[in-house]
């Protein structure tokens, strides 16, 4: 979607000033990266393997350092993981996998184990475990 289809659609719907602008830094982060299908409230990713799409909302796998998160897939059995991000930073631009929905938004407070992003959809801000967010 273009960023003016973006500014027009948030003022029909009255989305104010500041949100609109993060909207359309997070289009503009957003338009050259494919991206996956949404499956209700959530996301769909492929395997590596076999490319079936499914939620995954993955586990955490703690390691030596600062872990990872574990993915397994329902149809071929492939398993795959990838390292809890440790450079997130203030008005970074992430992705929240949630047991109950997949959150889009902007970080607004970064600590150790937790990480505070404004949502995208709602416009709320929540606090989520930091190996639950992926870095756009």
């Amino acid at each position: 979607m273009e960023a003016i289809q973006v500014a027009v659609r948030a003022a029909s719907i009255g989305i104010g000033p500041c949100r609109l602008l993060g909207l359309l830094y997070f289009v503009a982060v957003m338009q050259d990266r494919p991206m996956s299908r949404s499956v209700g409230a959530h996301t769909a990713d492929p395997c590596p393997r076999c490319l079936v799409e499914e939620v995954r909302t993955g586990s955490l796998v703690p390691t030596a350092e600062r872990g990872a998160v574990g993915y397994a897939c329902g149809r071929c059995g492939h398993s795959w993981s990838r390292p809890v991000g440790d450079d997130l930073d203030v008005y970074d631009i992430v992705r929240a996998d949630l047991p109950e929905r997949t959150l889009y938004g902007t970080v607004w407070q970064v600590e150790d184990d937790r990480v505070q992003v404004l949502d995208t959809s709602s416009g709320r801000l929540l606090w989520v475990e930091r190996w639950r967010t992926i870095l756009y």
